[in-house]
């Protein structure tokens, strides 16, 4: 190899060399940054934190009657599951239980004011400190569902991220760029985007408000459970499994093999007079004509399971102002957590709250009834009086007399059968 020849090789390989440094340098540079975001993440953006002194006093009125800083239940009838010997049906009652975003209005202004009464007995009894989050609302326990951990689904949207990141870093890098150049472009991309995705991404734990709905069981209590299985047709290939053959057999035609490969093969062509407006299925004379047709190996696969849903349609009649103001307060309570909630900016809407629903007998789970996962609340109807006529009492300023109210609830988590033997 002569002098010249060796300047070339040396200076290629020395500019390769730069090259890789500074993409190992932009690359390093790119993964400092996932990691500080990473490290900085605390599972919460700054734009979805909203301090209370920052709601606006309407808001805040607004807000009083969906804040309870100890247990608080709404009933109808009043004393419903308890023991009651006039009355026996009143032991049998659900009960729904009210399941907030750790970040939405309700659980941040509750843990505030649990916060600020605990302060001011403290202050009260000369006692010294301030209160901290451990009289916060109780955070809901959800390793034991078959969901998605906050983990996993924080994993799932880095990788998402770093993926979509990544493509668009190859892309910008250009088509005449080199391969260290564009794997520079995918590699930073990818880092850079999952770094994003990091800063905007939030774990929101669930807790457990202090407000409590009692209703009586209007209904049969009822359960049902589906399972999703798919017709599946793998054709008659399928069964070559359990025939010897080689590729000389697909062109044997004394041979069940070499039949099924002739037969693909014409009709296939005769799919062509198709495309020139001949109709009619040529291919099936041959299915005809020979009496038989090839095995299509049908299976039903499975796909999935179903969620399950559950209805609950109530008459209330109160008899008193103490039930009809219950009535009042229970509808508020499920319509209001039902709908999502604006986050500060305005630009996104918070995920709604959940339920937790149980069969009760004497105030206690009913042991014998099915238990129910975390529910969405979907659907909700309020008719105000009967199918006849809409009555108000008197003295009231319009009170309706009657309401009817329809729920529907979808079970938020797909089961399992270790979770059938928890009793679900």
């Amino acid at each position: 190899m002569n002098d010249v020849v060796k300047e070339t090789v040396n200076a290629l390989v020395n500019a390769g060399k730069e090259i890789a440094e500074e993409a190992a340098n932009a690359l390093g540079d790119a993964i400092d940054y996932v990691i500080d975001a990473g490290t900085s993440y605390d599972g919460q953006n700054d734009h979805d934190t909203e301090e209370y002194s920052e709601i606006s006093q309407k808001d805040r009125d607004n807000l009083k009657k969906y804040v309870f800083t100890s247990p608080t239940y709404f009933e109808y009838p009043l004393k419903v599951g308890e023991t009651d010997s006039k009355n026996p049906e009143q032991l049998h009652s659900v009960r729904f239980s009210i399941l907030a975003r750790e970040n939405s209005r309700v659980a941040s202004v509750t843990n505030s004011s649990i916060r600020d009464n605990t302060n001011a007995a403290i202050a009260f009894y000369g006692g010294i400190g301030q209160a901290g989050d451990e009289n916060d609302l109780q955070v809901v326990d959800k390793t034991e569902q078959n969901n998605l951990s906050a983990d996993q689904a924080r994993a799932i949207a880095l990788l998402s991220s770093g993926v979509a990141g990544a493509a668009l870093g190859f892309s910008m890098v250009g088509k005449n760029s080199n391969l260290i150049g564009k794997g520079f472009g995918l590699l930073a991309g990818g880092a850079i985007a999952a770094g994003g995705g990091a800063k905007v991404i939030e774990t929101v734990r669930t807790v457990r408000t202090l407000g409590q709905i009692n209703l009586h069981i209007s209904q049969p209590p009822v359960a049902r459970y589906s399972a999703n299985w798919e017709n599946k047709e793998l054709g008659a290939l399928a069964g070559l499994s359990t025939t010897e053959f080689n590729a000389s057999d697909l062109l044997d035609a004394g041979t069940g093999v070499g039949e099924l490969g002739i037969r693909g093969a014409i009709k296939a062509a005769a799919n062509l007079p198709s495309a020139i407006g001949i109709g009619g299925e040529i291919g099936a004379s041959l299915d005809l004509a020979s009496g038989k047709v090839a095995n299509p190996y049908k299976e039903q696969l499975f796909t999935s399971m179903g969620f399950r849903q559950f209805a609950f349609n109530y008459k209330f009649a109160p008899k008193n102002e103490t039930e009809y103001n219950n009535v009042r307060r229970i509808i508020d309570l499920f319509k209001y957590h039902m709908h999502p909630e604006n986050d500060p900016t305005g630009l996104f809407l918070e995920y709604p709250s959940e339920f937790e629903i149980e069969y009760c007998y004497n105030g206690n789970r009913n042991e014998h009834l099915n238990k129910i996962s975390q529910c969405a609340l979907t659907d909700i109807k309020v008719t105000y009086g009967n199918q006849d006529a809409f009555t108000t009492f008197k003295n009231t300023q319009g009170a309706p007399a009657e309401i009817n109210l329809e729920l529907a609830f979808t079970e938020l988590e797909t089961l399992t059968n270790n979770r059938i033997a928890d009793g679900f």
